[in-house]
């Protein structure tokens, strides 16, 4: 049966489409306004006609605002072109917080198959502690202060400070199908002696890539630098010892594992070639860059996501444990054995080392979870992780025999599993005391990685009571097999999956189109086209052009409010706008066009008559209305993402009504209006990022230094837009390099600036003042010559420099100062973000006492406050400065400062301590002047620190640096605005002297 097209006959329409609705309240309205003069409304009189006509017009404006939100908002293009749409993977997302956040994180790698994150250690109580920073920081009472020295000079032993906020990550590195499982400084290798195929592992003593003696390796890739000074046959290995001839220092042990035991005296011959060994050690190396290619994402990861006042401690690879396993298993007549044995050594490896699959959004949709809840956390490359498999594969800290036996029991073809025994081997292929031969559990240290070894393992298959015996080459074959396909399935990662719902498409609909209500009358009122005869007396021509001017009040304001609803899209979004009120030409009334004013008051002058009739704005608004109601709009987007500036506003207030000197610190409405879009157009980084400290290890841009790069903290990010300073790159806040010429370079708009030449001054001295002639705008002066300038004049009326660009006027040049003034010192506002944590020693060449923060421990300090105690103790965990120019016009306010220091203090991470410092020019001079270099060298440090050692050179200049830092720390002082110390006789109302927030001025 085929689907009929019908209308609802009891369809239930909103108000505003309900025709009839519509007409009942019309006339309950004029019964109420023209009771004394109409008493009868029936439906030929005039005014019901016109009512109804109205209400007409009024269902197809209901009927088009119910379009889908799709429509409403689909533009000519047929897209839909809003700024604060955005993807679910943007907005949903959040930069990971919690440990299970940065173990998806990391786990997201390529290479990388499961993370973990040691955030404490364990004490001789067994209370977790600290973990054990880079340096040993201690406590001296006696001495009120921090020392690098275990003991005081009384020779008493002092009490370590453990660092919050540092984390060991661990990682276990996907299987290499060339080159093995790469969590194992190992190899495998194999070549032809006469008719035997010998396959051998490689294992050296290095426990792990982090080892320093991985460096050496490529050392020993040439023949005429490495020696063997021992070789030998143990049980089951070779033992091969062998020394960097060029350092002896420099020795290696490496042990060589045949997989037929029986080939130990044929693996020694071979390995007695020099040539040989170094073969291997070329596997090793090319295992080493792989290694390091991963670690090298992996730590860039780490070090764009690193929370405020926390950092990582060395990345390294998790240790494997060899577990074997003897059993007998009894199989059921007519299961094959070798694929039985191959799914019991599946699903014994898949029980000890669980893998974590990643899953397609539609896969997530299938298994009921909302969006909500997939896009929980950090956004990651290849598709979306359950927690609950990310919870489940954690390191385990032992390993029962009854879930092994419950997961073979699952195998097809398994009846029976009897006589299980777990051996835990060490890196020699030996059983480890205690954890051999274990029937019930093997206990582990929770910090291991258990993989099952077919290696060390005995399976013993039966079937219909006899046992099938399967061959070492067949076994051997059996394992490559399952290893092979544990690398193609390594943590299924998926390649570019789709990790976005598709955008809404809606349909364009010209929503502005409108039609005269004068087309709508019937034919006797004569005011449609051609309607009036033209017989008709000058009174009915009169009468009809009455009606007609009557109802152009309505048409015109029914025209506006489709065309609202039309630029309802723009209203909703961050575009700059001219406008908040649409205005709609009607260009099909009946007869206009025949009217002597058409052509010239009504079409040709619409837009510029009508819209902008000699006001700032036009005449539906003006300047007050349209920045109240932009306003407005902003407010509702922000409102949707939970933001507010509300007390921004109050605050820009408060400080205008206080201001000193013409328009000094006016509110801009413009400015407040770009700040918001400009905070709307980003929300979705400043959200997913706002508890981020600077990635300290990011890569410069070939054009730019590193301390130019913009990629500030996603802390101090969120901050600059939440306080509206525009743009806070990594630059030096006061220029110091002395220019003739130079440009400041602003969002809006470029600002040439040019030095004069007045006698008495030098090039520096000029530049210097200058500079503060910025930041009082009644420095800013007219004086017209041949063209009009803006001069910066000294308290003299000195010209010391001016801004390089002509004016017409001096009434135009007068008008752009307060735009100027905004411009530049919005330009010159930056601010510096110092995390403590990174301050802390790394090496003690050459550091002292004094190189540390300092404490403050006595009695008067800490009282009976414990929680004060705590935190005068450790200056660096949790801990940053924040450093403004506190001589800057707005960062001088002290209102402003205050709703500064209460917003950050909010934003900033609940157990953070901010401190906060509004300084002078000279102390951010003397400041940046040591940040610049104790970055770059930080950031060069860091990269070398963890994977090879630093020379004591190195060391010393890095320390250097630090010092340097540390004194600059110390010597920030904040500045105040100067108060006036008034006496009895005068008002104590005009700039007076507030504590803490003053310095004294003049009597």
């Amino acid at each position: 049966m085929s689907d009929l097209n019908y209308i609802e006959t009891a369809r239930k329409l909103s108000n505003a489409e309900n025709y009839t609705f519509l007409r009942s309240e019309g006339q309950k309205h004029i019964e109420i306004l023209g009771n004394e003069l109409w008493t009868d409304f029936n439906a030929h009189d005039p005014g019901i006609t016109i009512l109804e006509v109205l209400c007409y017009v009024i269902t197809e404006l209901g009927y088009r605002a119910n379009f889908s939100i799709e429509d409403l908002l689909t533009g000519k293009d047929h897209k839909i072109s809003n700024a604060t749409f955005f993807p679910c993977s943007e907005i949903m997302t959040n930069a990971p917080l919690t440990e299970l956040d940065y173990r998806k994180l990391i786990i997201d790698v390529e290479g990388v198959n499961n993370a973990w994150f040691v955030f404490h250690s364990v004490d001789n109580n067994g209370e977790p502690t600290a973990l054990k920073n880079e340096v040993r920081i201690y406590v001296n009472f006696k001495e009120d202060k921090l020392s690098l020295s275990s003991v005081n000079k009384f020779g008493e032993t002092l009490l370590p400070l453990r660092l919050e906020g540092l984390a060991r990550p661990i990682v276990e590195l996907s299987d290499d199908r060339e080159l093995g499982q790469l969590n194992e400084v190992a190899v495998q290798y194999s070549w032809t002696d006469g008719d035997r195929f010998i396959q051998v592992d490689i294992k050296s003593e290095i426990e792990s890539w982090g080892d320093e003696k991985v460096t050496w390796l490529e050392h020993f890739s040439n023949p005429a630098n490495i020696a063997i000074t021992d070789i030998g046959q143990e049980a089951a290995y070779v033992r091969i010892t062998t020394v960097n001839n060029a350092d002896p220092v420099q020795s290696i042990q490496f042990n060589v594992f045949p997989y037929d035991i029986s080939e130990v005296s044929n693996t020694e011959t071979h390995f007695s070639d020099i040539e040989n060994l170094v073969h291997i050690v070329s596997k090793f190396n090319e295992k080493r860059k792989k290694v390091n290619a991963i670690y090298s994402e992996v730590k860039a990861k780490l070090n764009k996501n690193r929370n405020l006042t926390e950092d990582w401690l060395c990345l390294e690879t998790i240790t494997n444990l060899d577990i074997g396993i003897c059993m007998d298993v009894q199989l059921s007549s007519g299961t094959d054995a070798e694929e039985a044995l191959a799914n019991i050594y599946q699903t014994v490896d898949g029980l000890l080392d669980p893998p974590i699959r990643f899953y397609t959004l539609r896969q997530m949709l299938d298994l009921d979870y909302k969006p909500r809840d997939i896009f929980k956390g950090p956004s990651l490359d290849h598709g979306f992780l359950i927690d609950s498999e990310v919870d489940a594969a954690q390191l385990p800290d032992c390993i029962h025999a009854s879930d092994i036996i419950a997961a073979i029991m699952g195998v097809e073809g398994v009846e029976l599993v009897r006589n299980l025994l777990m051996t835990a081997y060490d890196i020699n292929g030996k059983p480890i005391e205690g954890k051999a031969n274990q029937n019930w559990c093997i206990h582990l240290s929770g910090a291991v990685r258990p993989v099952f070894q077919p290696r060390w393992s005995k399976i013993l298959l039966f079937r219909d009571s006899i046992p099938f015996v399967i061959s070492q080459a067949g076994e051997n074959e059996l394992d490559r097999g399952i290893f092979y396909l544990k690398v193609e399935n390594n943590n299924y990662k998926l390649k570019n999956p789709k990790k976005d719902f598709e955008f809404p498409a809606g349909k364009h609909y010209q929503l502005n189109d409108y039609y005269s209500i004068q087309h709508d009358f019937p034919s006797t009122y004569g005011i449609g086209e051609g309607e009036l005869p033209l017989a008709s007396t000058n009174l009915r021509k009169a009468q009809a052009k009455q009606l007609k001017a009557y109802l152009l009040h309505f048409d015109q304001l029914l025209a506006d409010f489709f065309k609202q609803l039309y630029m309802a899209k723009e209203y909703l979004n961050t575009t700059t706008l001219t406008s908040t009120y649409a205005t709609n030409l009607i260009k099909d009334i009946p007869g206009i066009a025949d009217e002597f004013f058409y052509s010239e008051a009504y079409d040709t002058s619409f837009e510029t008559g009508i819209i902008n009739g000699g006001n700032e704005r036009s005449h539906y608004e003006t300047n007050e209305d349209f920045y109240d109601r932009r306003n407005r709009f902003l407010d509702h987007l922000l409102a949707r993402f939970g933001e507010s500036f509300g007390d921004y506003v109050f605050m820009m207030y408060r400080m205008q009504e206080n201001a000193k000197g013409i328009s000094e610190l006016k509110l801009p409405l413009q400015d407040l209006v770009e700040d918001k879009q400009r905070f709307l157009n980003k929300v979705a980084d400043v959200s997913y990022s706002r508890g981020l400290g600077v990635d300290y290890d990011q890569e410069p841009d070939a054009s730019s230094s590193f301390w130019m790069l913009p990629n500030r903290s996603g802390f101090a990010n969120r901050i600059s837009a939440l306080l509206g300073i525009n743009q806070i790159p990594f630059q030096d806040i006061v220029d110091t390099t002395a220019k003739d010429h130079w440009i400041i370079k602003t969002e809006t708009k470029n600002l040439p600036i040019k030095l004069m030449n007045p006698p008495g001054f030098t090039q520096d001295e000029k530049w210097n003042l200058v500079f503060g002639l910025f930041n009082d705008i009644r420095n800013y002066q007219t004086v017209k010559f041949t063209n009009t300038y803006i001069y910066f004049v000294d308290f003299a009326g000195v010209r010391i420099a001016r801004f390089d660009e002509t004016f017409d006027s001096v009434l135009e040049a007068e008008e752009f100062i307060p735009s100027l003034f905004q411009f530049i010192t919005g330009y010159l506002e930056n601010f510096y973000c110092v995390e403590h944590v990174l301050l802390r020693p790394f090496f003690t060449d050459g550091l002292t006492d004094i190189d540390l923060f300092p404490v403050c421990l006595n009695d008067e300090c800490v009282q009976s406050d414990l929680d004060l105690f705590y935190a005068n103790q450790d200056p660096f965990s949790f801990k940053a400065t924040l450093i403004f120019p506190g001589w800057l016009p707005r960062f001088g306010n002290r209102y402003f400062r205050k709703y500064a220091e209460n917003l950050i203090r909010k934003e900033a991470p609940a157990h953070t301590q901010i401190k906060i410092c509004w300084v002078g020019k000279d102390d951010m001079i003397a400041f940046q002047q040591v940040y610049q270099p104790w970055l770059h060298a930080f950031r060069e440090m860091r990269r070398k620190y963890c994977n090879s050692s630093l020379s004591n050179e190195e060391k010393t200049r890095y320390n250097s640096q630090l010092s340097n830092m540390m004194k600059a720390m110390k010597a920030l002082n904040t500045i105040f605005e100067k108060g006036t110390l008034h006496d009895c006789l005068e008002s104590e109302l005009d700039n007076p002297i507030i504590l803490n927030n003053s310095t004294l001025g003049t009597l």
